[in-house]
C-alpha cells in the first residue's frame, strides 16, 4: 500500500513519507496505531505524522483505497478476525 501512486502523490504534497500519510490518515479517523521500532529515525518519523492535517479531499482519497479487507488478520471497524487473512473461506 505505501507505494499506492495517490498514497505517493499526498506524502509528496506534503513533504512526508507514505508512512506518516498512512498513520496520520487513520489518526484522523480515529484510529489509534500501534507503531513499533527501534530505529531512532523511523520513530522520530513516527512522532512527526501527527503534526499536520489531511485535507478532507486527501481523506477521501485514502478512504478510496480501502478495499474492504486487511492485511492484519482484524477487520479495522470490527476487530473481529477476517476470514481471507486467517486462512479461511469468505
Amino acid at each position: 500500500m505505501l507505494g499506492d501512486p495517490v498514497l505517493t502523490r499526498i506524502a509528496q504534497r506534503h513533504d512526508k513519507t507514505p508512512a506518516q500519510i498512512a498513520l496520520r490518515w487513520l489518526t484522523q479517523r480515529g484510529v489509534m496505531p500501534v507503531v513499533k521500532s527501534r530505529n531512532p529515525g523511523r520513530m522520530a518519523e513516527n512522532l512527526a505524522a501527527v503534526g499536520f492535517d489531511l485535507s478532507a479531499d486527501d481523506l477521501a482519497s485514502l478512504d478510496a483505497l480501502e478495499q474492504g479487507r486487511s492485511s492484519f488478520g482484524l477487520d479495522p471497524r470490527t476487530f473481529e478476525t477476517v476470514p481471507q487473512a486467517a486462512g479461511l473461506n469468505p
